[in-house]
């Protein structure tokens, strides 16, 4: 029975009862009394609460870094590279995997040079605390890769390999 047919019910049966309205409407405004609407609004409010935080918690356990990223945190000046030119370059790695390493490369006369130099050592290690450091010769451009052990870098390219297989990011600084 719907709420409205309810009332004209208890209308019809009041005029039949000789109940007075003024004590009929009394009892329905009762039913509900403010203290049993304010516990209701708490326990509302209290569930909502709950339920926010409990997202957030939820949440916050999916923002680790999906995929892992070079950043750059010293750039030596772009200029044209040469074999007494050289600078520091510096950078972090977040998500990186233990066996990764940084190769550094310098643009200069459209083309990719690896850096500091052709011969060994090709990789920057990364440090304990995800930073990583060396020399470079001055370029144009500068292009940082994170990879895995088994890649092995071109010494020079006019183009950089793109992020797959033992790539796992490669960054430019802004």
């Amino acid at each position: 029975m719907s709420p409205l047919e309810k009332h004209r019910t208890e209308f019809a049966l009041a005029g039949r009862l000789k109940i007075p309205r003024r004590q009929l409407c009394y009892r329905r405004s009762n039913r509900f009394d403010l203290r049993s609407q304010a516990t209701a609004v708490l326990n509302k409010s209290a569930v909502c609460v709950l339920s926010f935080f409990f997202v957030l918690l939820l949440d916050g356990c999916h923002h680790a870094p999906s995929r892992p990223h070079v950043e750059f945190t010293k750039i030596p000046v772009s200029a044209v590279g040469g074999l007494d030119n050289m600078d520091i370059i510096e950078g972090r790695v977040i998500g990186v995997r233990p066996e990764q390493r940084v190769v550094l490369y310098a643009k200069s006369g459209g083309r990719w040079w690896i850096q500091p130099f052709a011969r060994d050592p090709l990789f920057t290690q990364i440090q304990g605390n995800s930073k990583w450091k060396n020399v470079t010769h001055l370029g144009e451009e500068y292009a940082a890769l994170l990879v895995n052990p088994n890649f092995s870098p071109p010494q020079t390219s006019e183009l950089l390999p793109a992020v797959g297989g033992a790539v796992a990011a490669v960054a430019f600084p802004i």
